[in-house]
């Protein structure tokens, strides 16, 4: 586990990923799904990337449903390239490529009999490293759990299987979560696949280097101060932090459990949302998940946005700003201005919230990782789980008049 002073100025971090963002929003036509850089290039070598791996979730979904490609096509060709360019990236600690071939005929065989489960049915993703994956190493990159087998799934990972997501396996990531590099790692640093000798960004370092290489068509993420998003603007993809308590955290290694958000990583915006889409959704064994209405969020993607206003915080956002990152600001900013209603500049307490924040995240962190007393063990559970208490059925608001 890493000292909070190691931390790595994730309030900069912060800042940077903001810019990053916008100027990848400001870039995605509302009706179009844009590619993250030249996505004709290599992101590792600077050669030719491989036509299969380099489409979008939304383009190999198509060709599965028509039955024009294989979901064993498209695991066989992400399980190659892992293979090549990994060892430089070092963005998987666990490839799962026997299961991941399993999972892609069994899907292959669905779609060819007609049963079609969606839009992720037979695509490749990855899981970030603190995810619980029933019989599949869940590390959190530390030696501590470096032989942690869970028994259960974790929600979402049940969910994409539902969907029938093939799983390729786990990615790499800063230990426990707490930290904005993916450098301090039991498996070592991941390396970030546009400049081998910089960092992929953090704590989700491994998933965003992998979609930006191609070695996935998307992953999952969580996000406790920016560790979507940093490693999404490091990496050039999307990344995106849902709202709280819209996607289940049970079954994720906790950094703090007040503030962590489970999300998607993705080439395109649209891809994000399709992820998002799935992952999505109440579960009544996770105390923090709120019953909330699951729109389509690939659909609202094309809506008409010229009747919204966009607020901009500028205080602690925009302070000591890097001349180049505020550029781009700016420059993103005005095509937003274009596109909606208008810009206006609000005010937000982010200060405060800033300072609170690093409270709660510390205190958190230090209670998860504490040991359990041996009367309180069941089993062999990871103590942490103890901590959080065991998963258990919430009332439902009572909406009678």
């Amino acid at each position: 586990m890493t000292n909070p002073s190691d931390d790595l100025s994730r309030r900069s971090f912060l800042k940077a990923s903001l810019a990053g963002a916008a100027v990848s929003l400001a870039k995605i036509p509302a009706a179009t799904e844009t590619k993250q850089k030249d996505q004709t290039t290599n992101p590792v070598s600077g050669g030719p990337s491989d036509d299969l791996t380099r489409m979008s979730i939304r383009e190999v979904a198509d060709l599965i449903r028509k039955k024009k490609a294989s979901p064993v096509e498209l695991t066989t060709a992400c399980l190659a390239r892992i293979n090549q360019i990994n060892p430089a990236l070092n963005a998987f600690i666990t490839i799962t490529a026997e299961a991941a071939l399993e999972q892609a005929r069994e899907a292959e065989a669905e779609v060819q009999r007609g049963k079609w489960r969606g839009l992720l049915h037979g695509v490749p993703i990855a899981l970030k490293d603190l995810f619980d994956t029933a019989g599949v190493k869940t590390t959190a990159a530390s030696g501590v759990f470096k032989d942690r087998i869970p028994a259960e799934d974790a929600e979402v990972v049940r969910r994409l299987k539902t969907a029938g997501a093939v799983l390729l396996g786990k990615t790499n990531m800063q230990e426990f979560a707490f930290g904005g590099s993916s450098i301090v790692s039991y498996f070592g640093a991941v390396h970030n696949p546009w400049e081998l000798s910089h960092i992929a960004g953090g704590s989700s370092g491994g998933s965003a280097a992998a979609v930006a290489a191609e070695l996935c068509y998307g992953a999952l993420g969580s996000d406790t101060a920016g560790s979507i998003r940093l490693p999404a603007a490091h990496c050039g993809i999307v990344g995106l932090k849902p709202t709280y308590g819209l996607v289940s955290t049970r079954g994720v290694i906790p950094l703090s459990w007040s503030l962590d958000h489970v999300g998607p990583l993705a080439r395109t915006a649209a891809d994000a949302a399709l992820i998002l889409h799935v992952i999505a959704g109440y579960d009544p064994q996770d105390i923090t998940s709120e019953e909330m209405k699951v729109p389509d969020y690939a659909q609202a993607l094309r809506a008409n946005i010229s009747s919204i206003r966009i607020g901009v915080p500028r205080e602690f956002f925009f302070a000591d700003l890097d001349p180049d990152i505020e550029a781009a600001m700016k420059n993103a900013l005005s095509v937003l201005e274009k596109l909606t209603a208008g810009i206006r500049d609000v005010t937000l307490s982010a200060n405060t919230m800033e300072t609170l924040r690093d409270v709660i995240r510390a205190a958190e962190a230090f209670a998860a990782r504490q040991p359990v007393p041996r009367r309180q063990h069941r089993g062999r559970r990871a103590s942490f789980e103890s901590r959080r208490g065991s998963p258990r059925r919430r009332r439902r608001p009572d909406r009678s008049p």
